[in-house]
């Protein structure tokens, strides 16, 4: 696609001494007198072309040199384009250039100089609607409405072509996504999930080729359209192969919501998929903590989520407690909406079993985010107190010194447990002036 250039120099008289150039017979130029080094170019046209350069002189006066001299002569490279036709061959349209901004235009893959296969695609070139599936096969006469051949020319102007093929023209968009979900929920990523649709093109065959786009957002009125969105994938799918894309950088505890649209490689987009809404999860508890521990039950406290902004906040908390460390079969809970709360108990658990615990930061959904605190023991210190209405067991903190004391003469003795988890054995203390004295409790 380069022009024929060539630098010149001259040294004839003025008035009557000439050095001209041609293009298939035709001058494009002349120079006269003095003239040191300089460039010329001038375009030609695609094909076989004639340059010549012709210095003529008068018969009488002389001077310099009397010459004209040519030097760094530049030929265009090879040419190559695309003939597209829209109605069965009768007329064709070129397409040679690769520039972006042309209409037209051809783009092609590969390196420069490459003997490798390569691909290319055209953008722009007008075809006819048509349900036509004939096919040409490399036949110069073909029925087909679209066709396109290939030409190429050697620096001599000798051309080649590889012809016809038809060209299918889809104008049948892919099926709508329908199953469009969110998936794997985190505190700043979610997962948008779907199954590959049909295309319905012709000559499309089992494997969808083409794209994917997304569109998201956390307003509840955003206005999803089949022209904006803010994720595009490329893709070669099997039709009704699991697709999923992740989307990260997202606001906590924060719903959003989510449309996708399918296009294939003749660019027919479909219509816009369901729609799918989900929230990621809350930030989880701080400082989260057992803070006391009864027979049957025990509670645990934490510093309270701030009441705004929402990617701050929750909307409530959950408590559970299992014997299994996967929360498996009977779970024990408790839960509340009101997020300034700090404190839960669950009850109802039987003594001496272990217990895993875990709070839970709850989302708009009522998802929880889960921190797991340290697996506890329903403790029965075996300390009874009559009320004046009925015995109360009293419960053992797992903590150096409980909230039981002793007061005698002044001193002040703890009474702890000094094998917590235990059900049997020396299970209480209390601290005397002579050390330790362990207290057995027989059931």
């Amino acid at each position: 696609d380069d022009d024929p250039s060539f630098h010149l120099k001259m040294e004839s008289e003025s008035c009557c001494d000439y050095l001209r150039f041609y293009i298939d017979g035709v001058q494009q130029e002349e120079w006269a007198g003095v003239l040191d080094w300089e460039s010329a170019s001038f375009p030609v046209g695609e094909g076989y072309h004639i340059l010549k350069w012709e210095y003529t002189k008068d018969g009488s006066v002389s001077y310099g040199q009397d010459a004209a001299w040519i030097d760094a002569l530049s030929i265009p490279r090879t040419g190559f384009n695309i003939q597209v036709s829209s109605d069965a061959g009768a007329s064709w349209t070129t397409v040679a250039s690769t520039a972006v901004a042309s209409a037209p235009r051809i783009s092609l893959t590969g390196a420069e100089g490459t003997t490798d296969p390569q691909t290319f695609k055209i953008f722009g070139a007008t075809l006819a609607s048509s349900d036509d599936t004939s096919t040409c096969g490399g036949a110069t006469n073909c029925a087909a409405r679209n066709q396109l051949r290939f030409r190429i020319f050697d620096t001599a102007g000798n051309e080649r072509s590889a012809e016809r093929y038809a060209v299918l023209v889809d104008t049948t968009p892919t099926a709508a996504i329908s199953d469009l979900s969110w998936q794997n929920v985190g505190l700043t990523s979610m997962t948008a999930a779907w199954t590959a649709p049909a295309d319905n093109g012709p000559g499309v065959g089992g494997v969808t080729t083409g794209w994917y786009r997304l569109d998201y957002s956390s307003e509840a009125a955003h206005a999803f359209s089949t022209a904006t969105y803010q994720v595009a994938l490329a893709t070669s799918a099997v039709i009704g192969s699991a697709q999923s894309y992740g989307l990260t950088d997202l606001d906590p505890n924060t719903t959003y919501y989510l449309r996708a649209q399918t296009g294939e490689r003749a660019y027919n987009f479909s219509a816009l998929s369901n729609g799918a809404t989900a929230a990621t999860l809350a930030e989880p508890v701080a400082n989260a903590q057992v803070y006391e521990i009864g027979e049957t039950s025990v509670t645990a406290n934490w510093t309270p989520h701030p009441a705004s902004p929402s990617s701050s906040t929750c909307e409530g908390y959950i408590m559970q407690a299992s014997t299994a460390a996967d929360f498996s079969g009977t779970i024990y809970f408790s839960s509340t909406t009101d997020v300034a709360l700090s404190t839960l108990s669950v009850t109802g658990l039987s003594p001496c079993d272990e217990y895993f615990l875990r709070i839970g930061s709850l989302n708009w959904d009522s998802t929880p985010n889960y921190t797991h605190l340290t697996p506890q023991y329903s403790v029965d210190c075996g300390l009874k107190l009559f009320d004046g209405t009925q015995i109360v067991t009293l419960a053992c903190e797992l903590v150096p010194t409980s909230q039981l004391q002793i007061f005698k003469q002044g001193t002040i003795y703890g009474v702890k447990l000094e094998t917590p988890g235990a059900c049997s054995g020396p299970r209480i203390l209390i601290e005397t002036p002579a050390g330790p004295k362990a207290i057995r409790v027989k059931r």
